[in-house]
């Protein structure tokens, strides 16, 4: 059974991201590790499992868990350690015995559902007594408020005193801290004296600011237990070498909605990210639930950067039932589908674009649909960035034409060849069958002089017959009228006496 590829669409961390959001996982996971030696451990909602993979090496034992079968057999074929296991579960429903674990790590899990409550009773219950929880989220008020973005696979998302709220209600023991990444530098001081809460420090050459981590940090973190809590130090994560310099590979395309063409805005979109230089199905959610204004309008900026586009199926559907309720035509040069005139159509390929400035769009015909509808918008795209994605993308559709051109070819010489051996056969079944014809006149030609050669002898032994009837009519002829002459003589002269 082939092990399924997890697509990069942003729900979860692969390891084919780069950047910032790499180092703020693998630091989150980092800090867990500190608490894991000798514990039995449940990474909930452990996504791929490069997570639970990490907290194996020091746990007594790990058990992660996700609501994907594909993640999970993902994770499973990819991850192997002796006291490492994936199950298939629900964080409302976790899949283990009450009092089974030491510790439970979950990282930007709340923010998918709205059962809260019902997820930290979870947690309670498969916790042993002094058991610890490790649990982060993002800050409504920094990750979607001040940024103005609404990521699409979040569901409720927490302002930071909420989410402190709902783990003082579980636990008595509790600590929160807040997460930031920056591209910045840090300074740390060995001291036993009280000291202030930390802080980040922004400037340029000509003016600095400061403020406290606890109002920029984008993620809300949080460790609660049952029982007094371990010592916990502040810390800073960097990248290793092999991950340091790792570019931001992946492209976003982002869908806007709006009720006039006019109304487009960076509040009213949805992102997924995805590959570059594959052909990929990007799959906007919901949309409808989303955005609660009426959709009458739909943008799609497929990449934000100059570079190669190709565009295969657009899809309207059914959020609900999964059927379709409106498909854009992409390769007609006069199909529904408006592009920006910066989008100019390859002359060698219907389905292929080249994108000369950094804001390709693409703009969705007028919309009419019940209020209640809600709607997912598939689309198969494959994006090259920059001139070199050009180059490339021109590269392929050689490749493309010389495949095709190969196969044709390889079909004419198989037509070619299919139809010499059909002629040739052709040819030898009728040189058999004028042989079979040759052979038939022949054998009638000898029929038939055999056959004369009977005539004639029939003819010269009727010709001996007849002569033989002739003379022997002449001979009876003779012998009869010889008789009668003589009597006719005789009664003649006895009249005359």
């Amino acid at each position: 059974m082939p092990i399924p590829e997890l697509q990069p669409t942003g729900e979860r961390l692969i390891k084919e991201f780069a950047g910032s959001i790499v180092c703020e996982h693998l630091h989150r996971y980092a800090l867990a590790a500190e608490f894991t030696p000798g514990r039995d451990v449940l990474d909930i909602a452990c996504g791929e499992g490069y997570g639970s993979m990490q907290l194996a090496h020091q746990a007594r034992s790990v058990v992660g868990i996700d609501i994907s079968p594909d993640t999970i057999a993902h994770a499973c074929h990819c991850y192997k350690h002796p006291n490492l296991s994936f199950l298939v579960g629900n964080c409302v429903n976790i899949p283990l015995q009450s009092a089974s674990i030491d510790m439970v790590v979950s990282f930007e899990t709340l923010e998918h559902f709205d059962q809260h409550r019902e997820f930290l009773s979870e947690i309670k219950r498969v916790l042993r007594p002094g058991g610890l929880l490790i649990i982060s989220s993002p800050d409504k008020k920094t990750y979607s408020d001040r940024s103005g973005q609404k990521n699409p696979f979040h569901v409720k998302e927490l302002y930071h005193k909420e989410f402190a709220q709902l783990l003082n209600s579980f636990f008595p023991h509790t600590l929160f801290g807040k997460q930031i990444h920056n591209a910045g530098t840090g300074i740390t001081f060995s001291s036993t004296m009280p000291r202030p809460p930390a802080q980040t420090l922004t400037g340029n050459f000509q003016t600095f600011s400061r403020d406290r981590i606890e109002e920029e940090g984008i993620y809300s973190i949080a460790i609660g237990s049952d029982a007094p809590l371990p010592a916990i130090a502040d810390s800073l994560y960097s990248l290793d070498s092999s991950l340091r310099h790792a570019e931001e590979t992946l492209i976003t395309a982002q869908l806007f909605t709006a009720s006039s063409p006019g109304d487009f805005c960076e509040e009213r979109s949805l992102r997924v990210l995805f590959k570059p230089g594959t052909p990929t199905t990007v799959s906007f959610k919901h949309i409808r639930q989303f955005d609660p204004h009426p959709i009458l309008h739909l943008r799609l900026d497929p990449s934000g950067q100059s570079g190669s586009l190709r565009l295969g199926a657009v899809m309207l559907k059914d959020a609900r039932t999964g059927g379709i309720i409106r498909s854009f035509e992409t390769t007609a040069p006069h199909g529904l589908l408006a592009f920006l005139p910066s989008m100019l159509r390859n002359p060698e390929a219907s389905d292929s674009w080249i994108c000369i400035d950094q804001d390709p769009q693409i703009h969705f015909p007028s919309l009419e649909a019940d209020p209640d509808d809600d709607w997912d918008l598939e689309v198969v795209i494959e994006v090259n960035p920059g001139m070199e994605g050009v180059v490339r993308q021109q590269l392929m559709l050689i490749n493309d034409l010389e495949s095709k051109w190969k196969g044709a070819s390889t079909r004419y010489e198989r037509q070619l060849s299919d139809s010499r051996n059909r002629h040739e056969q052709s040819l030898a079944e009728l040189r058999n069958a004028a042989e079979k014809r040759q052979q038939q006149c022949e054998r009638l030609q000898a029929d038939l002089l055999e056959k004369v050669s009977t005539i004639g002898y029939i003819q010269n032994q009727l010709t001996s017959v007849t002569d033989k009837v002739r003379r022997m009519q002449d001979s009876y002829s003779w012998r009869i009228t010889e008789p009668l002459r003589y009597i006719r003589r005789s009664l003649f002269d006895r009249r005359i006496k």
